[in-house]
């Protein structure tokens, strides 16, 4: 028997407690429980609604170019698909694969839309990445639960307890920012269901498509993998996209196309639907319909959504909700979606208020 105890069993002593004291602590934004905005305040809600978090056809993962895309609100109105979009700015495909892994432990979608813009990424640079801004995104707002130890563990198996812990438990990362708190953090429009609203209009001129392709990542691919066979064991129909881009620069360009042109190859070989906007003829107006070099304003990605929308109901099996009272939160969220774009519409709020970047 030693006859005293050392640095490292006091640490692991504590960090036992800590997971056990926090496991199911009110601090950390819950995936069964009230929306909550993560804390970057982009498009990404890692909460869902407890009382509905069954009634979900179809979540989204992926990029902002997954939460600028979709419109979740015009789903429903125009559809009554229930929706959610679960994406994060730059997610890698191995976050998506660890969100919907904690999805699956409360709900069980029939449809899970992964955009795949990030694919262009090799998904190792986010791990080398400077604070691990993109990783943070995806992951700071999930419940401490052994999905997120999974991921710690994965990601970083070498890294010190005290950098584990933080991810475990971000409060210790950024319990000084109640000094940076903005008007946003207090209303983070839940009812936007992930999305975004911008109506910022980025003038550009349509690019000409090239059929060159680019190496995908076998990092990425073998997350993909790992994604698609859980959605296979749980019944789910699999559909991943992008959405259109602008030349920006013709390298950055030819490179994101390059790796797209690689995936519609691919996800033809796996028979996996990919819904190629670039190559779609949607109505996209390239003075109009964007926010910047590489993402969809609200004119854009309502032209998306309805494709979207018609061809998840052609080819899906989703069936149209509304009037159904289980779903009646959605119905809440559209009434207060309608009613702020007719604020928009009268400028009683302006488009500046709801960009929130």
């Amino acid at each position: 028997m030693r006859g005293f105890v050392d640095e490292k069993d006091i640490a692991d002593g504590v960090y036992v407690c800590l997971i056990f004291a926090t496991w199911n602590c009110p601090v950390f934004p819950d995936i069964t429980g009230t929306e909550k905005k993560n804390w970057t305040g982009g498009g990404y809600d890692a909460g869902t609604v407890s009382y509905s978090a069954r009634y979900r056809d179809v979540i989204v993962l992926g990029s902002s170019h997954g939460y600028m895309g979709i419109d979740q609100n015009l789903l429903w109105d125009e559809f009554g698909i229930p929706s959610f979009a679960m994406c994060s700015s730059s997610q890698p495909p191995s976050a998506s694969y660890y969100i919907l892994k904690e999805i699956l432990k409360y709900q069980k979608p029939k449809v899970v839309l992964l955009e795949l813009y990030t694919f262009y990424h090799d998904g190792r640079d986010f791990l080398e990445e400077k604070d691990h801004v993109q990783l943070r995104k995806a992951f700071d707002a999930l419940r401490l639960d052994e999905y997120k130890l999974d991921m710690v563990k994965d990601f970083f198996p070498d890294a010190p307890w005290q950098e584990k812990m933080q991810w475990y438990i971000p409060f210790l990362r950024y319990h000084s920012r109640w000094n940076e708190l903005t008007s946003y953090d207090f209303d983070p429009m839940y009812f936007l269901r992930g999305s975004k609203v911008s109506y910022r209009v980025t003038p550009s001129e349509q690019p000409l498509m090239t059929d060159e392709t680019a190496e995908l990542f076998e990092y990425n691919m073998a997350y993909f993998e790992k994604l698609r066979s859980l959605c296979l064991e749980n019944g789910i129909k699999l559909v991943t996209f992008t959405t259109p881009i602008t030349l920006g620069t013709e390298e950055a360009f030819t490179r994101r196309i390059g790796a797209n042109n690689a995936l519609e190859t691919y996800m033809k070989e796996q028979d996996v639907p990919y819904l190629y906007y670039q190559k779609m003829d949607v109505g996209i107006d390239y003075t109009e319909d964007f926010f910047d070099d590489t993402h969809l304003n609200t004119y854009g990605m309502e032209k998306i959504t309805r494709h979207m929308g018609t061809w998840l109901i052609e080819n899906c099996g989703l069936i149209d909700h509304r009037g159904d009272p289980v779903y009646r939160s959605y119905e809440t969220d559209a009434m207060q979606y309608r009613e702020l774009r007719r604020q928009l519409e009268n400028g009683t709020v302006t488009k500046e208020n709801i960009e929130n970047d």
